[in-house]
């Protein structure tokens, strides 16, 4: 089988059959390669392939269609998903998403999210809003079907608010990850005596996502507060491709939790808290990886503050500083910090009062 020290393989290959329609079918051809053979699995993707044998010399053009291949399986890869309609409020709309659900198994989690498209240089505000802002109020109790919901908070962005303050919040359109679980099925009833006992199963409540959004959005300076409603029975509404795809990476921008000195490319080495009287200095060594431009740094406590980098970043690391007044007897407690970057994002919760270094 072999022919100038190459030893001679088959191929066979699985393309769409757009692709593949107008070939003769009749025809194979052979693939002169090293003496390892080379394969190519297409066999776990979704799209009905059909399987031609394929007669010719392998030229540089069907090199190309292989170098093609992972491109055209990516695109049949991408995720869908339901959404509801738009709701036009001040400055945005809202929707809901949601993925597929998993109907056989009601301890999984299922996939949702709440869109909100701004308008064109319209901003809205984080849990924690800042000097100024407005923090959003969601509210799910109408839902049916579901329980355990939790959503997040996409990592934020600082921002000037106009009257000489940070305001923490969106300034491009955000979809706010939503988790839950589908109800367990109904417990049979029992009923009858004895002779004439019945058991019979309930229906399930069919699952269907309500929501109610409160939030502020502002527009050139000018702030309104905006209101929308809106529902989703799970498996309807209109079911967009790669929609499933931008919930996802929404889900990857939602910060993870460490412990401080957690190691890793990105996280927060330490904090410091200097006190100066009435004033606290809190002091945070971060690891800010390959992105220090957009950086941001937050801290939860009894206020919001936005901390500043203090010089320039050196091999992936800063230092951020942000001063709060609080009086000199009280407590600063407990607080949540987020570092955000343009590739990732983590919190940590911080003892800022066992932090805290008298000067």
């Amino acid at each position: 089988m072999s022919n100038t020290g190459r030893t001679r393989w088959r191929l066979w290959i699985g393309l769409p059959r757009s692709v593949t329609e107008n070939w003769p079918k009749s025809q194979e051809f052979e693939l002169f390669l090293p003496k390892t053979p080379a394969f190519i699995d297409l066999s776990n993707q979704p799209a009905i392939f059909s399987r031609y044998r394929i007669g010719m010399t392998l030229k540089a053009p069907f090199l190309a269609l292989l170098v093609c291949l992972p491109t055209a399986v990516a695109a049949q890869q991408r995720q869908p998903a339901y959404a509801s309609d738009w709701i036009r409020t001040a400055g945005a709309q809202v929707r809901l998403i949601a993925a597929p659900a998993t109907v056989s198994d009601p301890e999984a989690w299922q996939s949702a999210g709440i869109e909100v498209r701004l308008e064109p240089g319209a901003k809205t505000y984080w849990r924690a809003p800042g000097d100024t802002g407005v923090p959003p109020t969601i509210d799910f109790a109408a839902s049916q079907g579901i329980r355990d919901l939790t959503f997040d908070y996409p990592a934020p962005v600082g921002f000037d608010d106009g009257a000489g303050g940070m305001a923490i919040g969106y300034r491009d359109t955000q979809i706010f990850p939503v988790r839950f679980r589908l109800e367990k099925p109904p417990e049979p009833v029992v009923s009858g005596g004895f002779f004439s006992r019945k058991v019979e199963q309930p229906p399930p409540v069919p699952p269907k996502l309500a929501m109610s959004i409160d939030f502020g959005v502002c527009v050139k300076n000018m702030c309104l507060p905006a209101q929308a409603k809106t529902t989703l029975p799970l498996g309807s509404g209109v079911l967009e491709a790669a929609l499933g795809d931008r919930l996802t990476a929404a889900q990857a921008r939602v910060p993870q939790r460490q412990k401080v000195g957690a190691p890793g490319p990105l996280g927060i080495s330490s904090v410091l808290v200097h006190r100066h009287g009435a004033d606290y200095e809190i002091e945070i060594a971060a690891r800010t990886g390959t992105d220090s431009t957009t950086t941001g740094v937050f801290i939860e406590t009894k206020e919001t503050l936005v901390a500043k980098r203090i010089g320039a970043p050196i091999g992936g690391a800063a230092v951020f500083k942000a001063v709060s007044r609080q009086a000199p007897d009280d407590k600063l407690g407990e607080a949540r910090i987020t570092l955000a970057t343009g590739t990732g994002a983590i919190d940590v919760m911080v003892d800022l009062d066992a932090a805290t270094r008298r000067h």
